[in-house]
């Protein structure tokens, strides 16, 4: 019998969750006091994931607020924000030397 790889359990398991036929199954099989401990557990889980869900949607939204803080202040100096997007020497046009080689000698 083969070995399962983590993404192949974790691939069984997020199937199982995922469906609540299987879900229903698997209660069955268990003994009571197992599912509600596997049910604290998982609220656990749940809440921390949604703190953290919570924590980085507000840094997005304080990311947000000073982009707009920032592009208000450009606006102010009288720049256009676009303007910055482009590279300084965009207007510039660069010129190629001429190669100085002399002509070859046939052999």
């Amino acid at each position: 019998m083969s070995e399962l790889t983590k993404e192949d359990e974790y691939g069984i398991i997020s199937r199982t969750m995922m469906n609540i036929r299987s879900l229903r199954v698997f209660a069955r099989e268990i003994d009571f006091e197992q599912l509600l401990e596997m049910q604290e557990k998982l609220n656990v889980v749940i809440e921390e994931r949604r703190e953290d869900a919570e924590r980085e949607a507000a840094e997005r939204q304080e990311l947000e607020a000073k982009r707009q803080q920032a592009i208000e202040y450009i606006i102010s100096l009288g720049l256009d924000p676009e303007s910055l997007l482009a590279p300084v020497t965009a207007d510039t046009v660069k010129t190629r030397r001429k190669a100085k080689g002399g002509v070859r000698k046939a052999k």
